[in-house]
């Protein structure tokens, strides 16, 4: 089968944080903004350290934007967990994600597989890429705790038991040509496994694969 990545990335361009009170209750005050809405999650960064929270109650004025940070809304936040006032000066951000995996368009076994992009804004998911039969997603991960460079193997998200020791993710594309017929013979493929699979066609495809490195893990942590 084929993998299903989501990023999870900012929404907007967020607002400056002028002011964190620590509590049972934390409040953030920020500059005046109206992209925010109720139980929003949030992501709180000022490029150092990054906390994640949900605005159980927003109250959005003329000189500023409160958010509260308590425990009674769903999933809520956890008051043992105060958020750093070393913050102050930094942004808050709405959250979204961006969930890209292989499907067909309208979910029609006659078209073609493609990769599709749902941005998670309303719209539903978008064809990205025709031809994309299979996505595969490896995370490399420093199994030593040497906070080398580099990676010390490669596994897939089900093998990942601490994922701050993932260092990088690579992508492998299998892809197919749109007509039928180009090569004299089924064509055998790898992809997820050293055993190749040969299909049932006559299609061209290709193997792509990209590896990217996470920037906040690649230096002994120095940016989580």
């Amino acid at each position: 089968g084929s993998d299903v990545l989501r990023v999870w990335t900012s929404s907007g361009g967020g607002a400056e944080i002028v002011q964190i009170t620590p509590a049972a209750a934390t409040i953030i005050r920020a500059a005046p903004s109206t992209q925010f809405v109720d139980d929003e999650i949030l992501f709180v960064s000022d490029c150092t350290t990054t906390a994640v929270v949900q605005a159980c109650t927003l109250n959005v004025g003329s000189t500023d934007t409160q958010f509260t940070l308590s425990n009674g809304c769903s999933p809520g936040n956890i008051p043992s967990l105060p958020l750093p006032e070393s913050l102050e000066g930094g942004r808050v951000y709405g959250l979204r994600s961006i969930t890209y995996f292989v499907g067909k368009l309208a979910g029609s076994a006659s078209n073609l597989p493609a990769l599709f992009r749902d941005a998670g804004d309303g719209n539903g998911p978008q064809e990205l890429v025709r031809g994309v039969e299979s996505m595969q997603v490896q995370y490399g991960v420093d199994f030593n705790d040497d906070d080398a460079l580099r990676a010390d193997g490669w596994v897939k998200a089900a093998a990942v038991d601490e994922w701050t020791k993932v260092k990088s993710v690579r992508l492998t594309l299998l892809v197919q040509s749109e007509v039928d017929n180009l090569v004299p013979s089924p064509q055998p493929v790898t992809v997820d496994s050293p055993t190749p699979v040969t299909p049932t066609d006559k299609r061209l495809r290709r193997v792509f694969t990209q590896t990217i490195n996470l920037r906040n893990r690649m230096y002994g942590g120095a940016y989580d």
